[in-house]
């Protein structure tokens, strides 16, 4: 998610936002994950198939992108593409979805230390 973060507002090698040049530099990343969304992002970009279900690395992009949205805490000023429509798209959700969903960010937040067990089972519940 920190890598995706990373591409989508700072820009890294030769893939950035829109807004800004690529950074072309040879200094390596702190992030080790940069080149693997940079490629998924290159091939997404680029898919003739592209539907959710289609391609397997579309499949992952999307995934990630949704899961991206789960964990944002401003998505209107999101620079990750499709941030806000997937946060909207999660209100239509069933509930046992939505559960799945919230399962998942409760336990990669709580693998980056970022939530207690406490407070994952309040969010998981509540």
């Amino acid at each position: 998610m920190e890598a995706l973060l990373h591409i989508c507002r700072d820009g890294c090698g030769t893939i950035g936002p829109h807004d800004k040049m690529p950074k072309d530099s040879e200094t390596t990343c702190k992030y080790a994950a940069c080149k693997g969304i940079e490629s998924l992002v290159r091939h997404f970009k680029g898919c003739r198939i592209r539907v959710p279900g289609g391609c397997m690395h579309c499949k992952r992009m999307w995934q990630i992108l949704r899961l991206h949205s789960q964990m944002c805490s401003e998505p209107d000023l999101c620079k990750v593409p499709l941030c806000s429509h997937f946060k909207d798209k999660m209100k239509s959700l069933s509930k046992r979805e939505e559960f799945k969903w919230k399962l998942l960010v409760i336990k990669i937040m709580a693998a980056k230390g970022t939530i207690s067990s406490i407070l994952a089972r309040k969010l998981l519940l509540g």
